[in-house]
Formats: C-alpha cells, sequence, structure tokens
C-alpha cells in the first residue's frame, strides 16, 4: 500500500507519553494520507502490548522491533521499514499541533535520507546516555550531497519534559555529551583548523574550571558555569578520543 507519508516514533520505555502521542500522530496521517511506524527498541514498560490493542482500532499503524539501543538505530528501522514517499520523525516526548504533518510534506520532493545513509550510528541517544548531534551530522552530509535543509514554521510540536531531566545530575551529563558530540561533529565535517579554534578560543579556559556539586538548592549561575565546564570537557575528551580516527567518524547502517 502506497501512503504519502510515513511517521516514524522510536519509543523506549515512554508508553505514558507515547500513547497520546500516537492517537494525535494517527489524526495526523489520516488527514494526509499516512501511515505511522513504531520503533519499538526494547521496551520493558508494556509498550507493545499497548501498541497492539491501537492497531486493532487502525489500519495506518504499524509496530517494528528494533533490539539494539540506540535512537539512531530505530529511527534508521523506521525509515527502512516506511512505505511513504516521505519520513516525518518525531520523538516519544513531543506531541505535534494540528497541520504538523501537512506543513511538513509541502517541500518535500524526494527520499534523500537515505540516499546519504540515514542517522549516524556514533551519534544521538543511547540507552542512558543523552548524547546529541546526529540531526547536525545528517544536515550536514544533505547539504554536501547537494540536497536543501528548509525550515518549515507551521510544522510545530510541543516537546515534554521528564521531570528527571530538571535535575542538574542530567543536565550535567548532558552539557558533557553535547561537547563530546560537537567535537564529532566538528571533526567529521569541518577543517581541523576550525575544530582546533573552537578548543582555543572557546572552551579551553571553560574545561580548567572547578568543579560545581550543588548541596540543597541550586544556584542558577553556578549550575549554568558547570554545564560549560562540561561541555569543554567533553569536547576535548572527544577531541582525544576521535581525532586520530576522524575520517571513519560517519558510521551508517549502509556503510557498515
Amino acid at each position: 500500500m502506497s501512503f504519502a507519508a510515513s511517521i516514524v516514533i522510536p519509543t523506549r520505555n515512554r508508553r505514558g507519553t507515547l500513547m497520546p502521542l500516537l492517537e494525535r500522530a494517527l489524526g495526523e496521517a489520516g488527514a494526509a494520507g499516512a501511515e505511522v511506524i513504531v520503533v519499538d527498541n526494547g521496551s520493558t514498560d508494556g509498550t507493545e502490548a499497548a501498541v497492539a490493542e491501537v492497531r486493532t482500532r487502525s489500519r495506518l499503524l504499524r509496530c517494528v522491533v528494533e533490539p539494539v539501543p540506540g535512537a539512531t538505530r530505530a529511527r534508521n528501522a523506521g525509515a527502512r521499514a516506511a512505505a511513504g514517499d516521505v519520513v516525518a520523525f518525531i520523538d516519544d516526548d513531543a506531541m505535534p499541533r494540528h497541520g504538523w504533518l501537512a506543513a511538513l510534506l509541502s517541500p518535500f520532493a524526494d527520499d534523500a535520507f537515505l540516499a546519504v545513509g540515514g542517522f549516524n550510528l556514533r551519534l544521538g541517544p543511547r540507552g542512558d546516555r543523552p548524547s546529541v548531534g546526529e540531526e547536525s551530522d545528517l544536515c550536514l552530509r544533505l547539504l554536501a550531497c547537494g540536497h536543501e535543509i528548509r525550515y518549515v514554521p507551521g510544522a510545530a510540536v510541543e516537546h515534554l519534559v521528564d521531570p528527571a531531566r530538571l535535575h542538574p545530575r542530567w543536565i550535567f551529563q548532558r552539557a558533557f555529551w553535547t561537547g563530546w558530540s560537537e567535537a564529532m561533529v566538528g571533526l567529521a565535517h569541518r577543517p581541523l583548523r576550525k575544530v582546533a579554534g573552537l578548543l582555543r578560543w572557546h572552551y579551553r579556559v571553560r574545561a580548567f574550571r572547578l568543579p560545581y556539586r550543588p548541596r540543597g538548592e541550586p544556584e542558577a549561575a553556578r549550575v549554568r558555569a558547570e554545564c560549560e565546564r562540561r561541555e569543554a570537557l567533553g569536547y576535548l575528551l572527544g577531541l582525544v578520543r576521535w581525532g586520530p580516527v576522524r575520517g571513519r567518524l560517519v558510521e551508517t547502517e549502509a556503510a557498515g
């Protein structure tokens, strides 16, 4: 069966936010002649059964399983399973506004995503590691191949924030992996002098600040400074880890 688009939702142990998102996504799909694909990335919270129940009520919904943890692997698995002309990704902690899919579909004309190998498996969230950079890396590879990146203001979503992500411990962890991912993206796509220049002029001083571990109520200014320190440290260690293999930093399932 042919569809105008496939909405791909990677998920792992977020049944509570997934189910209302699924109902909204099915409404968007029905209005646009699309399908919805849920990619179960090893959930153990009853997600599989909950999705199966919804499938009894909608022929537009499919579920595929990607057992290896990692948001990028799950997204790639959804893209491979997609029957739509366009693949629209949305995370399981977001809620699209009405008209989101129709707005997204307006500028698309090809399947460039799979043509460049999909998301980079070395980047993006993986298990409990909140690393980032997979979308920036994908956009840079698309641009390098002559494709366009467009901003569609009408395709709006509301991001649902897990309360655990408001704790300084998670914020500091995210800051470190942001720096680590920035180093990887820089090494893969930018001249080495620019990568080194960012370390010299932006990160160098921040990396050697004294650490801050909140006791009691966190101080906003010190939390921000500690985030800057952690990001700088992540960038520095990312350069050390990935600099020697900078020519092999893009790992897609197409490339192995």
